[in-house]
């Protein structure tokens, strides 16, 4: 595992530095060692996320990064290897780089650190970032490049379940529970496979991963749909696909209809952030409550909703007050995946599964099943 440090510059504390939370939350492909971030230096990265204590200090620079690292080894300087890689951990509206940041950038080149970037701003086409990081022998990676070979959806029967997590805006916690999800089958022996359709997804480490709001129109549902069946024919048991966005989002609705499309998911979990009533950076768009979204979806693919994740962080006491409430609109499971676990959602699907005759199950799916019929299965 690489060793990262996230540039998130003003912006750690807001729903735009989803990718630093999610590396923190989830990461497998880096181990993140520091936060850049001048406005909450001096804290924990998992105490300001409101997850604990995660021994990840937050700092004002590299300057302070020297100091932090030697002090944490005890040693008057950075013990080696000193981290190789600065990942852009923030995605602004718009998905462009702030121009205070290209500082940053270039020291963390010539200190030979390898830059990875999700935003739309390509950084491996700026010609003075390219000439610098050729001259220092350190690699820029533009995660949200699409795939080179592009295809259209083609529309064909899935012969295994797929699980969509879809949402009523961005940044609501769809890559979370999709995560959350995975990891939970897979403790249950179950060969599921966590399909990621955003630059968080791809960089925190998926199955099958492309950045789909970068992958022309025409090709988006393709793309998709490529990376699925790649799962099928890998023999996976269980495909969970990450949603973005919205359907009714008038911005990012074509992503979230283009995944939708490829992705031809059988059922759905809804994402929700209760008491968000317009869309950040879009306040003249309103946010529809779940089970809108859910009729939208079931209307253009047939996908039946399971169960509703809600993000209860800004509830306080009242979280619980509020899950009961969705159940009982919903009549589906409702639960916060960070305080409760996703085992409820992941029970109802089994449970749904049990019924469907549409799937010839692998075998660690069917064990799943019979487990949960006789009642095995824990509630986390």
């Amino acid at each position: 595992m690489k060793t990262a440090v996230v540039l998130a510059r003003g912006q750690f504390r807001t729903d735009h530095a989803k990718t630093a939370h999610g590396l923190i939350l989830h990461g497998r492909r880096y181990k993140i060692v520091a936060v850049i971030d001048r406005s909450c230096a001096g804290r924990d990265a998992g105490e300001v996320m409101g997850i604990g204590k995660r021994g990840i200090p937050i700092v004002s620079g590299f300057a302070e990064l020297d100091r932090v690292l030697a002090r944490q080894a005890g040693i008057p300087c950075p013990p080696p290897p000193f981290p190789r890689t600065l990942i852009i951990g923030v995605a602004p509206t718009g998905g462009l780089l702030p121009p205070a940041w290209r500082q940053d950038i270039r020291e963390a080149i010539r200190r030979g650190m390898d830059i990875v970037s999700g935003l739309h701003d390509f950084l491996s086409d700026d010609p003075t970032l390219a000439r610098l990081a050729r001259s220092e022998g350190v690699r820029i990676q533009d995660v949200r490049r699409p795939p080179k070979k592009l295809a259209l959806a083609r529309g064909h029967d899935w012969p295994v379940p797929v699980v969509l997590t879809s949402g009523t805006d961005c940044a609501v916690g769809k890559r979370t529970v999709t995560i959350e999800l995975h990891r939970a089958a897979r403790k249950r022996g179950i060969d599921a496979a966590f399909v990621a359709t955003g630059q968080t997804g791809v960089l925190v480490g998926s199955d099958a991963g492309a950045v789909i709001d970068h992958v022309p129109g025409d090709f988006m549902s393709g793309a998709v749909e490529r990376m699925i069946d790649r799962m099928v024919r890998r023999g996976k048991e269980l495909i969970f696909v990450q949603g973005q966005a919205s359907l009714t989002h008038h911005a990012y609705g074509p992503v979230t209809l283009g995944i939708l499309y490829g992705s031809r998911p059988h059922y759905i979990v809804l994402v929700h952030e209760p008491g968000r009533k317009v869309r950040p950076s879009f306040p003249d768009q309103p946010v529809l409550e779940p089970m809108v979204e859910a009729a939208l979806v079931k209307m253009l693919s047939g996908a039946e909703p399971v169960g509703i994740s809600l993000n209860c962080a800004a509830c306080g006491d009242r979280a619980g007050e509020v899950l009961q409430y969705y159940e009982r609109r919903s009549g589906l499971p409702a639960v916060d995946v960070l305080q409760d676990g996703p085992g409820r959602l992941l029970d109802a699907l089994l449970g749904r599964l049990a019924k469907d005759r549409r799937f010839r199950y692998g075998p660690g799916l069917r064990r799943a099943m019979r487990r949960l019929k006789g009642g095995k299965e824990g509630t986390r």
